[in-house]
Parts: C-alpha cells; sequence; structure tokens
C-alpha cells in the first residue's frame, strides 16, 4: 500500500471521530479503548445514560472524554508490553549466542528496540535513564526495571 493511499484511508476512517471533536490528544486514549475486550467497553459505556440508545461512535468519544487519563495508560501498557515481547526474543538470541561467539554484543551500541523499550519503562516509572547506555548495560537495566514495570502498573489498577 502506497504511503498516500494510507493516508486516504486514515483520514477516510478518523474523519466521523474529527467530526465529533477528537483530535491527536485523544489518539492514545483510543487507542487503548479500541484495544480492549467487549466487556471493558460495556462496562464503560454503561457509566453513560442511556447509553444503549447512542451511537458507536458516540459512546467511544465520551468514554475517551471521561476516561482518557486511565485509557492511556491501559495503550502504554499495551505498547510496553509488545515491546517487551519483541525485545526477549532478541535478547534470548543474543544470550543464547554467547556460548559459541563470547559476551561481544554487551559492547555494541543499542538497538532501537531496546531504545523504545527503555523510553517506555522510563515513563511508566517516572525515572531517568542513564547516559551511554551499550547494548549490555541496556540489557542489564531492562532486566532491573522490567519486572517493576508490571507491579507499578497493577499497584496503578489497584
Amino acid at each position: 500500500m502506497s504511503l498516500q493511499m494510507r493516508l486516504f484511508d486514515c483520514a477516510s476512517i478518523a474523519g466521523p471521530y474529527v467530526d465529533l471533536e477528537m483530535g491527536h490528544k485523544d489518539a492514545e486514549a483510543h487507542y487503548g479503548l479500541i484495544h480492549s475486550t467487549l466487556d471493558t467497553f460495556v462496562e464503560f459505556a454503561r457509566a453513560i445514560p442511556g447509553w444503549q440508545d447512542l451511537p458507536v461512535i458516540s459512546l467511544v468519544v465520551m468514554i475517551v472524554e471521561r476516561h482518557g487519563e486511565e485509557l492511556a495508560d491501559r495503550a502504554a501498557v499495551m505498547q510496553w508490553s509488545k515491546r517487551k515481547t519483541a525485545y526477549d526474543a532478541d535478547c534470548a538470541s543474543w544470550k543464547a549466542a554467547e556460548e559459541e561467539k563470547g559476551s561481544n554484543w554487551r559492547a555494541l551500541p543499542m538497538t532501537a528496540a531496546q531504545r523504545y523499550l527503555l523510553a517506555d519503562t522510563a515513563r511508566i516509572l517516572e525515572i531517568e535513564i542513564p547516559d551511554g547506555m551499550s547494548r549490555g548495560t541496556a540489557a542489564d537495566w531492562l532486566d532491573a526495571y522490567g519486572a517493576n514495570v508490571i507491579h507499578k502498573l497493577e499497584e496503578d489498577r489497584a
């Protein structure tokens, strides 16, 4: 698909949301809502008077307005989990090659996947990322702080 066709498709699909005054500020919350289960959607919808008689798009807009921060947090969790899964596979392959090739991978520059996961992890935990990390020190940092993300997210949901 060409970039032009992709942009046209995105604008066509998003147009009704924009017409109801949703914008880029709502993107993360919208992502969190539409990637939730139907049960979660209905749970949010039930809090809106007359929800059964409203168009779905109106419900989406109202839910995002009312629960934007919580939904954006859900989106952050989903994105972090997706990146963490991909990173874990990469890291496992580096560590598996250590016996054969040694630990030279640790001195290499961080991968793009590590950078994104580091940024997401630091944002969720509200901590700073140390400067000048190599692939190995980034792996150690992610090992140290990854479990903390799950713990913090569980606390936030409670």
